[in-house]
């Protein structure tokens, strides 16, 4: 059996719940049982990744959404931290945010994320992405 692990940080309740019911009712499904488990996690800030990523016995997603705008440690630089750190720089993490110009893009790049995508996301495109990463 496949198992992947998607990990929502966003401060905003509302955003992870949204996003990681999405994941268990369109890939936890009775079609799926026995070849496919999507496992979701969520973290309301940077900070509270990190300290889930530093545990020993953590399981490391397999795929990061990251909200830019959170309180003390932003999005732009948790997703720096995570592309510096050696073991956790093959993850990909999609920023999201409800700034969408050409700059606000091109700034997400220079902190390393692998993509970058607007506030409120379809689930046609929060579907692509999945698949597009975690190859399922």
């Amino acid at each position: 059996m496949i198992i992947k692990t998607i990990a929502t940080v966003d401060d905003a309740q509302s955003i992870r719940t949204t996003l990681n019911n999405f994941a268990q009712r369109n890939y936890n499904t009775e079609q799926n049982r026995g070849k496919l488990e999507v496992k979701t996690l969520e973290f309301p800030s940077g900070f509270k990744l990190f300290d889930y990523l530093n545990k020993k016995d953590s399981v490391l997603p397999d795929i990061i959404f990251l909200d830019i705008d959170m309180e003390y440690l932003d999005g732009l630089n948790t997703c720096l931290l995570i592309k510096q750190k050696e073991s956790l720089k093959h993850i990909p993490v999609i920023l999201l945010s409800g700034n969408t110009t050409e700059f606000d893009r091109a700034k997400g790049k220079m902190y390393l994320c692998d993509e970058y995508l607007a506030k409120p996301m379809s689930n046609a495109v929060y579907k692509e992405v999945i698949h597009k990463y975690l190859n399922i």
